[in-house]
């Protein structure tokens, strides 16, 4: 198994969106308690804010590659994806057309669709027009170029560059 993470700025930020998020729900929970309409509106505000929280805190995952299939890290836990239940693995068309505009090399990052995974993931990458479950693997991580190349030695008619 090889284990590949992005670095320590990612992992800090991460942090600090979840305390400023939790900050935020406090307020909003003392601010808004007095009448039931602003209530309504600080919920409403709170169940947004705990979805950003989430949908940052789970933007660049760990991933653990192994012979079984791609481990993600989500929250706390580790999420099994088999090799099976990839669907395929493309550039994200929109960094694509930006990275080619700035005459850079590469491909910074890809969208790896499963059958697998969280209902969450359904809400990553929505400019791939899919509400499969996926999840990205930017160019940041550590061992970018090994990690590709470990999972076309699993699934090759499924990986796109």
């Amino acid at each position: 198994s090889t284990m590949h993470s992005y670095p320590l700025s990612v992992r800090a930020t991460r942090w600090l969106v979840l305390v400023v998020g939790l900050l935020y729900v406090v307020t909003v929970l003392i601010v808004f308690s007095n009448e039931i309409a602003r209530l309504t509106f600080g919920l409403m505000s709170i169940a947004a804010m705990i979805f950003f929280v989430a949908w940052s805190w789970n933007l660049q995952p760990d991933i653990i590659a192994n012979e079984n299939g791609l481990s993600v890290h989500f929250f706390f836990w580790w999420l099994l994806v088999k090799w099976e239940d990839i669907i395929d693995v493309k550039p994200h068309s929109f960094i694509k057309v930006l990275r080619k505009m700035l005459r850079l090399g590469g491909t910074a990052t890809f969208v790896v669709r499963t059958r697998s995974l969280s209902v969450f993931h359904r809400f990553y990458f929505y400019p791939t027009f899919s509400f499969l479950p996926s999840f990205a693997i930017f160019r940041n991580i550590s061992g970018f170029d090994e990690l590709l190349s470990f999972m076309k030695k699993y699934i090759p008619e499924k990986m796109e560059s």
